[in-house]
């Protein structure tokens, strides 16, 4: 089984959160930004439909606890009890913010808010990304009991899943699809056009098997989410691809400007 660094796991929340937080139009250059709770009210907003955001980003410790107990109150709303306090994740407890995180990863994206929250399993949101993976690509023999890094490195689901979606015209025979460059060139374009953090991901250790399943899934889950997007609202995935690339370095000067002009 693979292991995975903690230096790894930041990256990976982070490339979610850059993921659905560019949707919105934000970006963050570290997970630390999450910490006042406007941005982790964002992120259910956007992956909810809720409305937690506040309208005035006043940068005061009150409005920060007031900010990430919103968010708190949202998870207990729907089955989702954390060990974690306001105050923690304010104050800079880094546990605390991971497990906020975490939590929003795996209740709504991996799953969603309207499931049973005992089914809210991370065996269970495998399986059913799998079958959601079976279902793209029916011709591939997934084994939706099986690892999602077995899956992934002997089938080139990713690869395949990706080249469906967006214009990979040198993907053609099963020699390619397994190619690092190819595989590396899809999450590029995934990035691109899905706005899908590349930095979720490493192509080599996918095609060698020892990619973390944890990071797989969540990576499918995002891609799941953005291609369910495409069919909704196409105008959506446009801004985000834009964000994630080209707009970054601008957006982040404008946004880090704006929090420190308050």
């Amino acid at each position: 089984m693979a292991t995975t660094s903690f230096s790894s796991i930041l990256q990976v929340y982070q490339g979610w959160a850059n993921s659905v937080l560019c949707e919105g139009g934000y970006l963050i250059e570290d997970l630390t930004e999450l910490q006042n709770g406007a941005l982790l009210c964002c992120l259910v907003d956007i992956l909810t439909g809720s409305h937690l955001t506040p309208t005035t980003q006043i940068s005061s410790p009150t409005a920060s606890l007031e900010n990430v107990e919103k968010v708190l109150s949202h998870l207990r709303q729907h089955g989702i009890k954390l060990n974690v306090t306001a105050r923690g994740v304010v104050c800079g407890e880094l546990k605390s913010l991971l497990d906020v995180v975490w939590a929003l990863i795996l209740h709504y994206t991996v799953h969603n808010k309207d499931c049973n929250p005992f089914q809210r399993t991370v065996r269970v949101g495998k399986r059913l990304l799998l079958e959601w993976c079976s279902s793209q690509l029916p011709d591939l023999p997934i084994n939706i009991n099986g690892s999602m890094a077995y899956n992934y490195s002997k089938h080139s689901v990713l690869t395949q899943l990706i080249g469906k979606y967006c214009c990979m015209p040198h993907l053609g025979s099963p020699a390619q699809s397994t190619d690092v460059m190819t595989l590396t060139n899809a999450v590029l374009a995934a990035e691109e056009k899905f706005g899908v953090s590349k930095l979720i991901v490493s192509p080599s250790e996918i095609l060698n098997g020892t990619a973390d399943d944890h990071a797989l899934m969540i990576y499918t889950a995002l891609l799941r989410r953005k291609i369910s997007l495409l069919q909704e609202d196409p105008s959506v995935l446009a801004q985000a691809g834009r964000i994630l690339l080209a707009d970054a370095p601008k957006l982040l000067r404008t946004t880090q400007s704006h929090r420190q002009g308050h």
